[in-house]
């Protein structure tokens, strides 16, 4: 990269000095050099091995040249390694060529940099050891004062575990006493939550013979049942309709088609055919002899004997001449058809049609509805009461459930500590109250037993076994009643979900042509209400050229007597 400006040559070399951790030199200082041939070829060398650029008022090297210095890093050497290469050099002047070791390996040569950097991580490494060991000495002493704390404490606890034992033995007989009072309110639970039980089962079993009463359940399901069967039906017809509909409108011309037979007609009706003559020209022709041929079929009809006085032919001699008088007018003035606005009519007439359709039969499956809405307000009213009735008999019975469990673990604790005396570890004997509480448990158990012969029962209650094996019975079949009340109430919302399903394709085409949901039903569309928009203003503008005509062609006294006197005026000339 051949350089001909020798102060480029003098800054790019002070930029490589300053890189590679040089003086910093400004390019005045070396521009001697460019006068030796040898030092400028020297620089232009230098020069061309790199491209830096050095900020000399700051006497730093640029970021742009930042990577070129990272690569010339590697092969340029540290001030450090430039004075131990610099004393060997002397070394050398002064004692001859050293020995050179042959097992000297290269590659794990590190420059002084790293080694000064390896340096001070191991001295942080070995500060941050000390700082940790400290640490750990503070803490073992804090651990020896804790265990001491522990030990202290430890025997402060044997000795209030020693009052508490004694506590909770004179506590003991109390509990006797309050179980006593709990056992009469247990037993009123119990009986009542059995009592909602057997109603809920009663109510939840379906119907066994012909001659019983249906249950709640049964007339609910059967009352969704046939609701839902309505509505599927009513749904069904809707369909059916608007496919009937849809085959119609697929039998009607489309617009492009509608766009051709317009232009051809417009074609037909403005252009002349092979005799030079318009179709509306003809069918104008044809009407006006339509009408003649009319007038004297009258004419031949009426008797020989009329004269010219009587006021029918008379009448008839004014129409003639006033249908004459408007063909005249007719002829001078034209007369236009237009197409675009008949198809607009036409097409207009259809969409009026078509939409009355899907009115009616919208119409028909509301009413149909309406029929239906009325029942599921009182039904849903039912379901949200025996819902409601369903939660509470679910929560009486797991509070039922947690006293008994309450009431089983109690009697395992007092068996436990019944079992090791806190004196010595010896057996004691139940006491009276322990035992009044075990036989009043098992004359209840036997109470519910003889209420209800239909559940199973253990057959014999002899001692707390059998009376525990009982109440775990009973929880059991508590628990699988919740979970049936649970499955149930858990499958009537999708019960009542596929009947609101079956609204949403009613509802979907109730408010299809609607442009926000939040609009009324059975709206126009956009394009319809543009229309009839369009419609209005046009017959507006129509209504304001009519009242304009009529005024332009009534004939006042002043006007009449104008023409009069220009007629008179011109006439006579």
């Amino acid at each position: 990269m051949p350089v001909t400006d020798s102060t480029t040559h003098s800054e790019k070399l002070c930029s490589l000095i300053c890189t590679l951790g040089g003086p910093v030199l400004q390019p005045t200082d070396i521009e001697w050099a460019e006068d030796v041939p040898a030092g400028k070829a020297l620089m232009e060398w230098f020069s061309s091995q790199a491209d830096f650029s050095v900020n000399f008022s700051k006497g730093e090297p640029d970021d742009q040249s930042g990577h070129t210095a990272s690569s010339l890093t590697n092969i340029a050497l540290e001030p450090a390694e430039v004075e131990i290469s610099l004393k060997r050099i002397n070394l050398l002047a002064r004692d001859g060529p050293p020995q050179i070791r042959g097992d000297v390996n290269l590659g794990e040569y590190t420059p002084p940099s790293q080694l000064r950097a390896r340096v001070l991580s191991m001295q942080k490494e070995k500060d941050m050891m000390e700082t940790q060991t400290a640490t750990i000495k503070r803490r073992l002493q804090f651990m020896k004062s804790v265990s001491q704390d522990l030990s202290r404490t430890v025997k402060t606890l044997k000795s209030k575990i020693e009052e508490v034992s004694l506590n909770i033995v004179r506590k003991r007989e109390r509990l006797s006493q309050f179980s006593l009072e709990a056992e009469g309110a247990l037993a009123a639970s119990v009986n009542d939550a059995l009592q909602l039980l057997g109603s809920l089962e009663s109510d939840m079993e379906p119907q066994t013979h012909s001659n019983e009463k249906p249950s709640v359940i049964q007339n609910t399901r059967a009352s969704l049942s046939a609701v839902l069967t309505f509505c599927q039906n009513s749904v069904e017809r809707f369909e059916r309709e608007q496919c009937m509909l849809d085959e119609a409108l697929r039998s009607l011309p489309n617009p492009h088609d509608l766009n051709c037979e317009a232009s051809r007609l417009h074609a037909a009706f403005t252009f002349p055919d092979d005799k030079s003559e318009t179709l509306l020209v003809s069918a104008v022709d044809a009407a006006y002899t339509s009408e003649i041929l009319d007038i004297c079929e009258r004419i031949e009809g009426m008797p020989t004997h009329v004269s010219a006085e009587h006021d029918d032919f008379a009448e008839l001699l004014q129409i003639i001449e006033e249908d004459c008088s408007s063909v005249k007018e007719d002829e001078d003035d034209g007369y236009e058809f237009d197409v675009k606005k008949e198809s607009e009519k036409a097409w207009t007439f259809d969409q009026v049609a078509i939409l009355e359709y899907r009115q009616r039969t919208t119409q028909k499956i509301t009413s149909d509805f309406r029929r239906v809405f009325p029942h599921l307000p009182h039904l849903g009213s039912f379901l949200s009461t025996s819902h409601q009735h369903v939660q509470e008999v679910e929560a009486l019975c797991v509070a039922l459930v947690e006293e008994l469990e309450e009431l089983n673990d109690a009697v395992c604790r007092a068996k436990s500590e019944h079992a090791i005396s806190p004196a010595g570890g010896v057996e004691s004997l139940p006491t009276p109250a322990d035992v009044e509480v075990e036989a009043q448990l098992i004359r209840l158990l036997k109470q519910l037993k003889a209420a209800d012969s239909t559940r199973e029962r253990p057959s014999v209650l002899l001692n707390s076994d059998d009376a525990l094996d009982a109440l775990q019975l009973i929880t059991r079949e508590s628990q699988v009643l919740t979970q049936r009340e649970q499955e149930w109430s858990a499958g009537l919302p999708s019960q009542l979900s596929v009947l609101s399903n079956a609204h949403v394709p009613i509802l979907s085409a109730v408010y299809k042509n609607s442009p926000m949901n939040t609009s009324p039903p059975f709206s126009l569309s956009t394009n319809a209400v543009k229309l009839f928009g369009e419609g209005r203003a046009t017959s507006g503008d129509l209504a304001q050229g009519i009242a304009k005509l009529q005024r332009d062609l009534d004939v006042d006294d002043r006007k009449e007597r104008k023409i009069k006197a220009f007629v008179e005026t011109w006439g006579s000339k």
